[in-house]
């Protein structure tokens, strides 16, 4: 009877233990994929920027380009403000995504008593084995200020979408003076008060 009892326990212990190996397995496949995400989440603006700058100065007539050049250099630049802001988006996306999965992971091992953190949660939320505050021991460091508060999601968002929102206005801006300023403008305006 003894010997029975030790091989249910066994088979228990051998199937928590197949469950353990494959959570951390699941584990680290998601943790590599938000470090992927995040990293892809903060390249964009990196791109945008380096992209822009050089489709902002065609758009400003820059390098003596003519109206038709600027106003191309402008689209582009709008357009791909639109797709840098959508990529932006989704990494963000995925990358919350996967940080929930994780923070779902960290919940159950800490349920079935294992001693950790929960280091996939909010910063406000974030605690030393002692039950002390993260956040009061940087508040108290003066490591948290304005700057650090802010949310840096935000106001690049902000600033991605000003600045293809500028792009887009140089392109209205140049496709008007190549129509009413050049000879085809002259032949679409100008010619047909020749006749007065």
């Amino acid at each position: 009877m003894e010997e029975k009892i030790s091989n249910e326990t066994d088979a228990n212990m051998n199937s928590d233990n197949k469950e353990t190996h494959f959570l951390l397995a699941q584990y680290q496949v998601i943790a590599s994929n938000r470090v992927s995400h995040n990293e892809l989440f903060w390249n964009f603006q990196i791109m945008f920027l380096t992209a822009e700058a050089f489709l902002l100065i065609l758009a400003l007539r820059g390098f003596s380009v003519g109206y038709f050049e600027s106003a191309i250099g402008a689209f582009i630049g709008s357009v791909f403000g639109v797709l840098s802001i959508q990529g932006f988006e989704r990494n963000r996306a995925m990358e919350i995504a996967d940080a929930e999965l994780l923070l779902d992971i960290e919940k159950h091992f800490m349920k079935s008593k294992y001693t950790g953190l929960e280091v996939h949660d909010r910063l406000k939320t974030y605690k030393y084995f002692d039950g002390k505050s993260v956040l009061d021991y940087l508040e108290n460091k003066k490591i948290m200020n304005f700057f650090s508060r802010g949310i840096s999601y935000n106001f690049w968002k902000c600033g991605m979408w000003l600045i293809t929102f500028v792009a887009f206005s140089l392109f209205l801006y140049n496709t008007f003076l190549f129509c009413f300023s050049s000879s085809f403008g002259k032949f679409l305006w100008y010619d047909s008060f020749d006749i007065f």
